[in-house]
């Protein structure tokens, strides 16, 4: 009995021995074994050379941490090319028993100095060779793992554009939390980066992924986003607190956005009156050259509802981004517009306008009104003006244009304009302008500056009746002989006239030199 157990003690001990001696082996063989593997997970995942300047796994049981600067990534094939990925430096833990698991798990990993740079998609579908470099010894297949948690502060993604020398598209993220990387499956994403102009934060959370090792641009992604607090102020121009929440989705190269704004006290600085401004849009940004598509965008102010289509897109040869947008609207309120773009506390006239224009605005300094091209028609019905005296003279202009002089209580005048217009260093330049009311229209051409609100136009008032019949009695005898001289056929009496000042006070006068030169022609 004494031998037996001294047989079975002596085994014990032995296994004991030969587990320990074991257990030293797989440690001192475990960081050997593990930088391995890490190197060939990386270089499968993303088809690229790997380097580091340190790689230094420690084993601290019952964890391991790994630990290194200088990561670089680069395309296999792609020694001319910008790295990949590159990181400063990095760390990650890990479990004993979780890297034992079929599916390994690491559970967390720090980066700092993380920068992506998504190359331009190739031309065919190949992987190029990289010329003079000897084939890759087959290795292990790739751990099958996952990352619970990897946070990097300071990260910078450059979608690289195909053009030689054109600058990438960029953005700056300060703060990147990623979730469950790995598996070739979409990961979880929280990202916090500061908007440079206008400036504002964003945040954004969703799914990436999984990594097209072949071409990266085409990796998917999806999620939502708010942007809060940013300040219009910093466009010479406009002013205004801004924010924006929406949701996108696609891929690195073609993200498709949903989205609405508000800025409640949006203003121009030509008017000084802040309004609400809301816009619901649907966008289509395109990764290779950061040039977005709006499809459609639909603006909200007051009680009027603009609809525009168009890009913000790079010009050749020109630093930033030009607007150009394609804007109509079938019922906008006058007094909204005038609110917008004027100063005078109250609008001189009311009405629906409804009107199509082309929209430029060009990536320059100085005030928004300075820079904006606009080239359109406009047309508004049934107008009435907010000044009794101006409505009492459209009455009686109305009536003497129809020959009726005293006629009495002739009730509320409405009248219709329409035009066209261009708009450049905030001048209105404005041809073919009509303005009708019953028995009289008038046509003219000018201009109407937007900062000083001063205009100057001249034109024609065609009336139904002759001079004489405008004012009648004892009086239409005297002005008889001037019924020739205002004449037209087909047209009645036409009178030159010029309208200048200020919408405060404007200027009528009668050109009777013009009415003469043209007699005589």
């Amino acid at each position: 009995m004494r031998k037996r157990l001294i047989i079975c003690g002596a085994l014990i001990l032995g296994g004991a021995i030969l587990g320990a001696i074991a257990v030293r082996v797989v440690l001192r063989r475990l960081p050997g074994y593990v930088r391995e593997r890490t190197i060939s997970t990386l270089r499968e995942r993303f088809q690229s050379d790997v380097q580091f300047a340190s790689l230094d796994v420690s084993v601290e049981l019952p964890r391991i941490r790994i630990t290194g600067q200088g990561l670089v990534l680069r395309k296999v094939g792609g020694d001319e090319a910008p790295p990949l990925i590159q990181i400063t430096r990095f760390s990650a833990e890990a479990g004993l028993l979780e890297l034992l698991r079929p599916t390994k798990h690491v559970g967390n990993a720090r980066l700092e100095g993380l920068w992506i740079q998504v190359p331009p998609r190739r031309k065919n579908g190949t992987t190029p060779a990289s010329p003079g470099k000897p084939a890759q010894k087959k290795e292990r297949p790739p751990f099958s793992a996952v990352m619970d948690e990897i946070i990097s502060d300071q990260t910078q993604l450059d979608i690289l554009s195909a053009q030689p020398g054109k600058p990438p598209l960029s953005f700056e993220i300060h703060h990147l939390t990623l979730h469950d990387a790995g598996l070739g499956q979409p990961m979880i994403f929280h990202a916090e980066l500061t908007n440079p102009r206008p400036p504002g934060e964003i945040v954004t959370t969703g799914h990436f992924g999984p990594w097209q090792k072949e071409e990266p641009r085409l990796t998917p992604l999806s999620g939502s986003y708010t942007f809060k607090d940013a300040d219009l102020g910093t466009f010479r121009g406009i002013a205004g607190i801004l924010s924006s929440d929406g949701k996108y989705k696609g891929t690195l190269e073609r993200v498709e956005v949903d989205g609405e704004t508000a800025t409640p006290d949006f203003r121009l600085s030509a008017s000084g009156h802040p309004i609400s401004l809301k816009t619901n849009f649907h966008s289509i940004v395109d990764g290779t050259n950061g040039n977005t598509l709006l499809q459609p965008v639909r603006a909200q102010f007051l009680r009027s509802l603009l609809l525009a289509s168009g890009s913000v897109a790079r010009t050749p040869g020109v630093k930033g981004r030009t607007v150009s947008l394609d804007v109509t609207a079938t019922q906008v309120q006058v007094e909204d517009l005038v609110r917008l773009v004027s100063k005078a506390a109250k609008p001189p006239l009311t009405g629906l306008t409804t009107f199509k224009a082309k929209f430029e605005l060009p990536p320059a300094e100085g005030d928004v009104l300075e820079r904006l091209k606009l080239t359109g028609e406009f047309r508004i019905d049934e107008a009435r003006f907010t000044d009794p005296q101006v409505e009492q003279r459209l009455e009686e202009l109305s009536q003497r244009g129809k020959g009726q002089p005293h006629a009495l209580d002739a009730g509320d005048v409405l009248s219709d304009f329409n035009g066209k217009f261009v708009l450049r260093n905030g001048v209105m330049a404005f041809s073919d302008l009509t303005f009708r009311v019953p028995g009289a229209s008038v046509l003219l051409k000018g201009q109407y500056s937007l900062p000083t609100e001063e205009f100057d136009f001249s034109g024609t008032l065609r009336l139904q009746a002759t001079i004489s019949q405008m004012v009648g009695g004892w009086k239409s005898i005297l002005l008889k002989p001037l019924d020739p001289l205002f004449k037209r056929a087909g047209a009645g009496t036409v009178i030159p006239i010029r309208i200048t000042g200020t919408g405060n006070k404007p200027v009528f006068s009668v050109e009777v030199g013009r009415a003469l030169m043209r007699k005589n022609q």
